[in-house]
């Protein structure tokens, strides 16, 4: 992994970014990048990455300020039975800006978090993506198969494993998940309290 992360910063053209939305990649960075993408097969089986700033401020000059006491960002996966789960963790404490109304800055929420997750895709099915797309340009064409097989394993789940809220006195939970089975048909379940 080390010896391809160095090749791929090795191949890398200077002019790539002032290509446009779709660079045209060489073929030896191609190379490269197909090397880091075989040498990650099954060496992960979870990651979790999690960080929290306290004492934000923003400031902007004529519209005002804001001030969040505790900042969490997270995000993690893992593939139990070679599928994968991941996910975002987004926090927030105590909320506040001295710039509005006391009456309406009371209703900032003093507690969020949300966790929005994908799941059930297969591992095999997403390196088969990251593969072909260190292929050869084929234009989007080449992904046609690699999406057909997802939904032939079972399609994948977008889900919310976590809402919480505060607005004033009024406290929000709420949990949801959508099953997607093909790119037409799907079902979902959410709860709200």
């Amino acid at each position: 992994l080390l010896a391809a992360t160095g090749g791929v910063i090795g191949a890398w053209p200077p002019d790539l970014g002032s290509q446009g939305e779709k660079p045209d990649l060489p073929p030896a960075l191609r190379k490269q990048m197909r090397l880091v993408v075989e040498s990650l097969q099954d060496m992960l089986t979870s990651v979790t990455l999690q960080e929290t700033l306290d004492g934000v401020q923003v400031e902007m000059a004529g519209v005002g300020g804001i001030s969040i006491k505790r900042l969490l960002l997270g995000l993690g996966g893992e593939a139990p039975d070679g599928r994968l789960h991941a996910w975002i963790d987004l926090a927030l404490d105590e909320l506040a800006s001295p710039s509005l109304p006391p009456k309406i800055a009371a209703y900032l929420p003093r507690h969020m978090e949300i966790k929005p997750s994908l799941s059930g895709v297969l591992m095999a099915d997403l390196h088969k993506i990251a593969l072909d797309a260190t292929e050869d340009d084929m234009g989007d064409r080449r992904f046609a198969p690699d999406l057909d097989a997802i939904f032939a394993h079972g399609g994948f789940r977008l889900g919310l494993e976590t809402l919480s809220f505060d607005l004033g006195s009024a406290k929000i939970y709420g949990t949801g998940e959508v099953t997607v089975v093909s790119p037409d048909t799907w079902h979902g379940v959410a709860h709200l309290a």
